[in-house]
């Protein structure tokens, strides 16, 4: 007797899983998120970019030494560490940001390696004793960075050679995955310190940015930090007696994008004045404060011709 064969089930198949979405906050659980700032220190050699540190609260700031620049800061009682490969950069930004779940299980920003990284460094690099990262500086690091990528195999041709375009591609990606690690750090104050240089376009006009390898950083960090401050000597008059009238040269911040020497320059906070005085210290302070921005819509002016 034979059987007749039974039907066989269909499987139903399995719906995809939805991340879940993050909730929409109010206003007042914005603000009393502690974002932190992200900046961007520029200046030429020689004009204290790393003794700024001195305006800071030593016992809640990291000092990453990149430059091996420790001189400049003497017997200031900051917690250093010095960081001496591209890898060390990378793996310093995991451990301090958490891992990133956009990335492979490969990268080394991820949750894999973080878990790695908390094991055999979480209790050397206890992040949570520090409100300020103060890096010197990110023109080290890009120089790091493109000697790691000369020796990735992806930019070697299949004739042996060296391909440039694909180096500095990857220099550039590097670079930006690094610093956008970073800026999506919340509670916690970044400062990139970069080396500025400054040089004459073909109008003999002068132009300013940072020094760095490849163009890619020079052309995107601004957009994705939040201050953006030069430092340098700036020419002035003594307006008080006796010396009224007298030409002084003293340091300043330049905080603003439209300023008379043409400085790389940004603030996101819209609290800045053009120049600010060189205490670091003070002028996060001014940036958090609860205090009202500068209006950013103005009246138009009435006599100009505009072209």
């Amino acid at each position: 007797m034979t059987t007749s064969p039974q039907p066989t089930e269909t499987k139903k198949a399995e719906e995809p899983k939805l991340s879940l979405l993050p909730p929409i906050i109010t206003a007042s659980e914005r603000l009393a998120k502690h974002r932190g700032i992200k900046g961007l220190i520029l200046g030429e050699f020689g004009i204290g970019k790393t003794t700024l540190l001195k305006t800071l609260d030593a016992s809640r700031t990291l000092f990453i030494d990149l430059e091996a620049g420790s001189l400049a800061i003497g017997e200031l009682d900051v917690k250093t560490a010095y960081l001496k490969t591209w890898e060390h950069c990378r793996h310093f930004a995991t451990l301090i940001g958490g891992p990133d779940c956009n990335q492979k299980k490969e990268s080394p920003y991820s949750a894999e390696i973080y878990a790695q990284l908390k094991k055999d460094y979480g209790a050397l690099y206890d992040v949570d004793q520090y409100d300020t990262i103060f890096i010197d500086s990110i023109t080290v690091a890009s120089r790091w960075c493109r000697k790691w990528c000369e020796q990735q195999p992806d930019v070697v041709a299949k004739s042996g050679e060296e391909n440039n375009w694909k180096k500095f591609d990857l220099i550039g990606q590097e670079m930006m995955t690094w610093v956008n690690h970073f800026q999506r750090i919340p509670n916690k104050n970044i400062w990139f310190v970069g080396l500025l240089e400054s040089k004459f376009n073909s109008n003999n006009e002068p132009i300013h940015q940072l020094q760095c390898e490849g163009d890619k950083l020079k052309r995107e960090l601004p957009g994705i930090v939040d201050i953006i401050l030069t430092y340098a000597f700036v020419d002035g008059l003594k307006t008080t007696e006796p010396d009224k009238g007298t030409p002084i040269k003293y340091r300043a911040f330049i905080c603003k994008k439209n300023n008379f020497w043409h400085y790389p320059a940004k603030d996101r906070s819209g609290k800045l004045s053009v120049q600010e005085p060189n205490h670091l210290g003070n002028l996060m302070k001014k940036i958090l404060s609860p205090s009202n921005p500068q209006p950013l819509i103005q009246e138009l002016p009435t006599d100009v011709e505009f072209k």
